[in-house]
């Protein structure tokens, strides 16, 4: 999604014409859809990159075509194209128009009189259908843009989409495409048109504005009460027996563990141990975010959505962030309530003092990632980690997310200096269990990335001189990679094309290098300075885990392995297999949530549950589970303190608002989310030393015994995804997994699994799936008989929800097939005459060790018009084959090998924004 930005303009992004006004999110007319005369389209979008800083941008079609936007001012843009397709009569551009403008916004045609968006649903869904060459938005606070000097001919319609049951407006004009004018010239014009109001999302206290819930504060006086009686409820928790660094006391003699001074870790018997300064065992219970941070919400431009905001001098002061460029623009309610309660401006070392006291009567131990660790960590003995952060070293692999090039030598000079500076300072503090290196990198990409750079990288010429050492010669190059080249000195300078099998083989040879650069680099560097700390992994999401070669790479540099590892119920078979790669390596699971809605006002993005005590119940069964096992030596609870209900402040209007925290806006825990974790939280030692067994969620989502109903949440988009094979675009939360315990049909498949992500539009249901399979894209297959080869199964149900049973007249079985030969996706249970096309893209990984499978299919094909919150049938299946003629195996999400005859076994998805 693009950002909202505070100056009302236009830009041009991947996803389209992006429109800011301020107060709303940004608006984005599609890019053009070509069209022939019959309005049948002419070709799909393959790529749309803005160049030129985002004032150029060539979108390609499948046919051939080519679109130029260039952006000559601030108010103009010219369009021209290139190659047009055979009957190419149309260009169509459409927007949704922000729901919020029925609020006081309204639109013009041409110079006609300003017309309301109506506020009831009306009549008839067309608001404007005829000819213009002007039309104008009115956001509700005034903020106006017009598209000016449409082509002679142009149609515009304007809709109201709640005749489909969608909440939200629509705008598209349709403008002739004219061979005799090579260039399309359109105007912008911004203006403030006059005053308008805005409907209030957040009270004063910075909860929803309208949505009642048990814990919900009404009155500065019960902010006041809180603080009056809060400890006594603190008091009131039993205390754990632990030493003075939170670990077992007495351990160290009984388990014959060694005082180092330092956190470290051991091994005894088959037991892996976190052990502690002074030598006694350790369980790292960490919450990650351990300061206020996604509690604060932008501000700028939508004040209006607000009931009340402090004001930015006098006794609120400190409840505006600390950061210049933010203070200004970024809100914590989550503060402003503390000054409230306490009477006095916040300070940070004092609120750390009192929340240190808080947790650790609930039990937790320790400080997580993204945390500001104040020096009430050091008066209170409360351990921590920290993490390093090397952005802006010049040389970041592009398309690699949290990559650098380690091959070159400033960058091995800037790494030198950064840790003289932060690590050698605290090489000496024995709070500091250990620095992560990075989050959620993006190792699938490297193999493409690194072959794409150019001769500025270092890493670049590393490559080339791998491949000149491996050939004998360049004809024996060219022709593994069917290219044609010269010489070996030609491929520095150009991007590589990873399109054969030894191509895939080269690159997955030369990501192992790399890798090991990258890591020895960092641990050589780390122990120069720090020869006490441990380096304790890069916080990978559960699908990059899944990389032997990154795994055993790192292994051997880190002195623990960490992965943010989100699921409801636990895949040991997938957490055993990393182990194994790792050499017997330990563990942390290093972050993690389940949230809440109904009890909170505030959304669910994530593994959600029911109630507050459901949290707390899902909370003890992940951190038994885990502790109970031999090398997983501590987790990261995400975070400490709700996120806004407005969305996190760096993400302006499209934020993450969900129920993360163990505290509220209000700054009162969850009780009874609290009053199950702290059972979990005194008992660790019990489970470490398995004294007692771990504690089982009686819920089927968890425990996979057969008969459960999983939920999971599809995520808002503002424009729709390119469907490219990649997963650009999805909103940042975490995958669901589909591991080797979901194994349906056949047997095996150790080394198969997936990670799928979801997401919607006002016209289409987007998936994305990222499969891990030794004989990728194998389907031979094609329409109906797709389920034999290597690919995907969707099923979809929007009707009778609790009906169970076989599959009614409104269900869908959606297969998408992997592999090239024949039409790769075909609906069955379809009703005739269904004409409706499905986009789909599928990219095998460089390395050959799976492929990325994406698809946009049009909510037309189950015969509905989507709404937010809206539920339906849903279940994943994912197809196995090594020859693409015969199935091998296959694994479900939620079902079992009834999956495809019986709906009863279907999670459910429900739409999310």
């Amino acid at each position: 999604m693009s950002a909202n930005i505070h100056a009302a303009g236009f830009s041009l992004t991947p996803e389209g014409i992006s429109v800011t006004l301020r107060g709303l999110d940004d608006i984005t007319f599609q890019y053009p859809r070509l069209m022939g005369a019959d309005q049948q389209a002419l070709g799909a979008i393959i790529e749309s990159r803005p160049t030129d800083g985002g004032r150029n941008v060539v979108i390609k079609y499948d046919n051939g075509a080519e679109v130029r936007l260039v952006k000559q001012s601030d108010t103009r843009l010219e369009l021209s194209i290139a190659s047009p397709p055979a009957g190419l009569a149309i260009f169509r551009f459409e927007a949704l128009v922000p729901f919020a403008m029925n609020e006081g916004g309204g639109y013009r045609v041409n110079q006609d009189a300003v017309k309301p968006f109506p506020v009831a649903k009306p009549e008839r869904p067309h608001l404007y259908q005829g000819g213009a060459s002007e039309f104008t938005l009115i956001a509700p606070n005034g903020e106006s843009f017009s598209l000016k000097n449409l082509p002679l001919g142009t149609f515009l319609q304007i809709q109201d989409n709640r005749e489909w049951n969608w909440a939200m407006y629509a705008a598209m004009f349709v403008a002739p495409y004219n061979p005799d004018h090579a260039i399309v010239p359109y105007e912008f014009a911004f203006a403030n048109l006059g005053d308008g109001t805005i409907r209030k999302m957040v009270d004063r206290f910075g909860q929803d504005f309208s949505h009642e819930f048990a814990a919900r504060i009404k009155s500065e006086e019960e902010l006041q009460e809180d603080a009056r009686t809060e400890q006594q409820y603190y008091d009131a928790f039993p205390k754990a027996q632990r030493d003075s660094f939170g670990g077992f006391l007495g351990s160290s003699e009984a388990l014959g563990l060694t005082k180092t001074g330092f956190f470290h870790v051991e091994k005894i018997g088959e037991k892996w141990f976190l052990v502690n300064p002074e030598g006694n065992a350790f369980f790292h219970l960490g919450i990650n975010g351990f300061n206020p941070s996604d509690d604060y919400t932008y501000t700028e431009g939508r004040e209006d959505i607000f009931e009340w905001l402090p004001p930015r001098d006098g006794e609120f002061a400190t409840a505006w962030h600390h950061e210049d460029y933010w203070n200004s623009r970024a809100i914590s309610f989550y503060l402003a309530n503390v000054i409230r309660k306490y009477g006095k401006p916040y300070n940070h070392e004092e609120w750390a003092t009192r929340m240190i006291d808080r947790v650790r009567a609930l039990g937790f131990t320790s400080i997580g990632c993204f945390s500001a660790i104040p020096n009430a960590a050091r008066q209170k003995n409360f351990p921590y980690v920290s993490s390093f952060g090397f952005w802006g070293l010049g040389y970041d692999i592009p398309g690699a997310r949290e990559f650098f090039d380690p091959f070159n030598p400033s960058v091995v000079r800037r790494i030198d200096e950064i840790f003289a500076r932060t690590v050698a300072p605290r090489a000496d503090d024995p709070l500091l269990i250990g620095y992560y290196l990075a989050n959620e990198q993006g190792v699938e990409d490297l193999p493409k990335a690194l072959a794409a750079l150019d001769s500025s990288f270092a890493a670049k010429q590393a490559l080339v001189d791998f491949l000149k050492n491996k050939y004998t010669n360049i004809a024996a190059f060219n022709a593994a990679w069917e290219m044609n080249v010269d010489s070996f000195d030609e491929l520095v300078g150009q991007g590589l094309p990873v399109s054969t099998r030894a191509a895939n083989a080269d690159m997955t040879e030369f990501v192992e290098i790399f890798l090991n650069k990258y890591y020895s680099l960092l641990h050589d560097t780390f122990r120069k300075y720090d020869k006490n700390h441990m380096l304790i992994g890069s916080r990978w999401q559960p699908g990059t885990a899944n990389n032997e070669i990154l795994v055993r790479t790192c292994a051997k540099y880190c002195d623990v392995i960490s992965v943010n590892y989100y699921t409801m119920a636990f895949d040991r078979d997938y957490l055993d297999r990393l182990h194994r790669w790792s050499g017997d390596k330990q563990f942390l699971l290093s972050e993690w949530y389940y949230s809440n809605t109904s009890e909170t006002g505030l959304g669910s993005s994530h593994n959600p549950v029911n109630s507050q005590r459901e949290r707390g119940l899902a909370y003890r069964n992940y951190v038994e589970q885990t502790a109970s096992m031999d090398y997983v030596v501590g987790i990261e609870w995400f975070t400490l303190i709700d996120q806004a209900r407005a969305g996190r402040y760096f993400e302006r209007n499209t934020g993450e608002r969900s129920n993360t925290g163990i505290f509220s806006v209000t700054d009162r825990p969850w009780k009874d989310f609290v009053a199950e974790v702290v059972k979990t939280n005194l008992r660790i030692e019990d489970i470490v030393l398995k004294r007692e067994r771990p504690f089982v969620f009686d819920d089927p989502r968890f425990t996979r015994a057969g008969g459960g109903q999983q939920t999971i949440s599809a995520i808002w988009v503002e424009q729709p995804l390119t469907i490219n094979g990649s997963r650009d675009g999805y909103p940042g939360v975490p995958p669901v997994m589909i591991g080797a315990n979901r194994i349906a049909v056949g047997t095996g498949g150790e080394d198969f699994s997936a990670a799928f992500r979801v997401a919607w539009d006002e016209k289409n249901l987007y998936f994305f799936i990222d499969v891990i399979d030794t004989t990728p894209g194998q389907n031979e297959r094609s329409e109906a008989d797709l389920w034999q080869g290597d690919g995907v199964e969707l099923f979809v149900g929007p009707d009778n929800l609790d009906q169970l049973g076989g599959l009614i007249f409104s269900d869908r079985q959606i297969l998408i097939g992997a592999g090239t030969t024949g039409k790769q996706w075909y609906v069955r249970n379809a009703p005739a005459g269904l004409r409706t096309e499905i986009t789909r893209a599928v990219q095998i990984k460089a390395d050959g060790s799976g492929y990325f499978l994406e698809a946009a299919i049009p909510f037309e094909v189950f015969g509905i018009q989507p709404k937010e919150g809206m539920e339906l049938l849903f279940d994943v299946a994912v197809d196995d084959s090594a020859d693409g003629y015969e199935r091998l195996r296959q694994f479900v999400w939620n079902g079992d090998d009834r999956v495809s005859n019986d709906r009863g076994c279907w999670g459910r998805i429900r739409l999310s924004k």
